[in-house]
């Protein structure tokens, strides 16, 4: 249409010609949120980094620099131009995809427009610059030599001071260091500052029985593997003996710290060799976050009560895998459960609750999840996070969970003969699918019963379904020839790769409560976005759980989950009073 305008005000044409501009400019163009995070970027910038367009919008600019380039960026250059609007001739590195680096010089003004406050920001390869000052360069090459001589040895003990000299991390020192300058950094934008404390479990036995050179082999390990888990973007340093820390200067999603947690205990998951002996190794590890807010001037008081939260929380998990009593509960000792949960079903004592999964269409209750709870006769109510592990370690886990199975299968039986076809979820832990007569079991269960297998879904949690066990035993294959469907529960939180989810016969996906719980009218929905999109390509249901808002609910069913599941909907009871309430 003639006269045509675009919404800038501007005519169409003109509008083309500086879109046209503004893609396929010599120089890289973005445009940021106040928060850093990506809105716009030009080809010429997704070109540098070996990345697509699409794959920046929503990403964290700040993520796009090397750790000690980001620090700078947000102490010094943060204040310059909140204070000035504009910084010119900014040096930094830039991450391509395959983690090398560029050097760019940035120059960023920040505009108020009609949608609000952003940054503009223009880069610049320091390598093409570098080619018109070719002939200064010549001509400074004798002196810069010398110079760099000088700097090289400085920085080298520099290195050797901030360094452990046996793994090359970071030491206590630079540590403390960075923690400070992540805490000011963090208090300028509002981020939150993580901190992983670990340290190797039997450490010492493996000191005396194996000799202190076997030792040291086993902290290079760690160390490696710390440093892989934790990725670029962190920093790894050994803080003492067997003690490494890992800082994440910049929280950007909840369960980043358990994302790396994960990561490394998958790491550490295949035994090494030491001499002619293969050895395991595995970590206690403590999490600790700073507050939501905090302010810059009580850094230092900050960084040692993070650390030192972080150090408490390991000890906990320490505690905790020795069967000591737990602080959470102060529940008894290990071997006290143990006793008491043999012959706790045959008692009556194990009880099953049902939890209703809803469709999201029509917001109809089409299935619920077996949750067990032990009504301990002195103790009282216990959730399955004061006894699963008991149970597992002891081998009643397969006692339990038959238990657990027969029950629900027995209720969803009961309800279908009352006309209510309804599905049953049930977790089961890789110990069971490990078993080789799990199969058999759950098929004489369904027998017996009389369920049809089709309305039984089974879950494990993503870290444990990808195990090697459990995905080359045959055991979810032959799972899924009986009819039942498979569920990977906690999705989002292990380390699976689309190649493994893709050749495991599973049906579904629970996206974890961790990605649900920080929803509400204004957050992003980009990464369960994009989480819901790899099921609907590998043709998987989806199930979000853990709603508790109206405005999580909402959200979770215009963005294309099959069910939903939480205390919003409905919280776990008892079979006489979840009948009571949905029928």
């Amino acid at each position: 249409m003639t006269g045509q305008r675009s919404h800038s005000g501007a005519p169409a044409g003109d509008q083309s010609e500086f879109e046209d501009l503004f893609d396929h400019a010599p120089v890289g163009y973005l445009v940021t949120g106040l928060d850093g995070v990506i809105l716009r970027a030009n080809t010429t910038f997704a070109r540098w980094l070996d990345e697509d367009q699409e794959s920046l919008i929503g990403r964290s600019f700040l993520r796009l620099l090397p750790v000690g380039d980001r620090i700078m960026f947000g102490t010094h250059a943060m204040a310059q131009l909140e204070h000035t609007g504009a910084l010119n001739e900014l040096s930094a590195d830039l991450f391509t995809r395959d983690r090398s680096r560029i050097p760019v010089l940035l120059a960023i003004t920040r505009v108020q427009g009609h949608h609000g406050t952003t940054d503009r920001i223009v880069v610049i390869r320091a390598t093409e610059r570098r080619l018109h000052e070719q002939e200064l360069v010549s001509a400074l090459h004798s002196l810069q030599e010398a110079d760099e001589a000088r700097n090289r040895l400085l920085e080298e003990a520099r290195r050797q001071a901030q360094h452990d000299s046996l793994t090359g991390l970071a030491n206590r020192s630079l540590l403390q260091d960075q923690v400070r300058d992540a805490l000011i950094v963090g208090a300028h934008s509002s981020t939150q500052v993580g901190l992983l404390f670990c340290d190797v479990n039997r450490f010492k036995r493996i000191n005396d029985n194996l000799g202190h050179t076997a030792g040291d082999d086993v902290l290079r390990h760690v160390a490696r593997c710390l440093d892989q888990a934790a990725g670029s973007e962190a920093l790894v340093a050994r803080y003492s003996g067997d003690e490494f820390v890992v800082l994440v200067p910049t929280i950007i999603r909840g369960n980043e710290l358990a994302l790396i947690e994960n990561r490394l205990r998958l790491e550490l998951a295949s035994p090494i060799l030491i001499g002619d002996r293969r050895v395991s190794v595995d970590v206690a590890v403590g999490a600790a976050l700073t507050p939501s807010t905090y302010h810059h001037d009580d850094v230092t008081g900050i960084a040692e009560k993070l650390i030192e939260e972080a150090d408490a929380a390991m000890y906990r998990a320490k505690t905790r895998a020795h069967g000591k009593p737990l602080e959470r509960t102060k529940s008894p000792e290990k071997l006290r459960l143990e006793t008491d949960l043999r012959g706790a079903a045959a008692r009556g004592e194990l009880k099953v609750f049902y939890q209703p999964q809803i469709d999201a269409r029509n917001t109809e209750l089409v299935g619920a999840e077996a949750l067990v709870r032990w009504h301990h006769p002195e103790l009282g109510l216990l959730s399955p996070l004061d006894f699963i592990d008991v149970a597992e370690d002891s081998g009643l886990i397969k006692e339990v969970g038959a238990h657990v199975l027969h029950t629900a299968c027995a209720f969803g039986m009961a309800m279908l003969n009352n006309g209510k076809a309804l599905e049953m979820s049930v977790n089961v832990s890789a110990y069971q699918l490990s078993d080789p007569e799990f199969v058999n079991d759950v098929r004489k269960i369904l027998d017996t019963v009389g369920f049809p297998a089709r309305l039984l879904t089974l879950e494990v949690t993503e870290s444990k379904v990808i195990s090697n066990t459990v995905h080359s035993n045959g055991t979810l294959t032959a799972l899924r020839e009986l009819g039942v469907h498979l569920s990977v529960d906690d999705f989002g939180t292990g380390y699976s790769s689309l190649s493994q989810l893709h050749s495991m016969p599973v049906t579904e996906v629970k996206i974890d409560r961790s990605f649900v719980k920080d929803i509400d009218e204004n957050s992003p929905l980009t990464l369960i976005t994009g989480i819901i999109g790899l099921a609907r390509g590998l043709g998987l249901r989806i199930v979000a759980e853990g709603i508790e808002t109206p405005a999580q609910l909402q959200a979770l069913t215009h963005i294309g989950c099959d069910r939903l599941q939480g205390y919003h909907l409905g919280r776990p009871v008892d079979e006489e009073t979840f009948h009571a309430r949905h029928y």
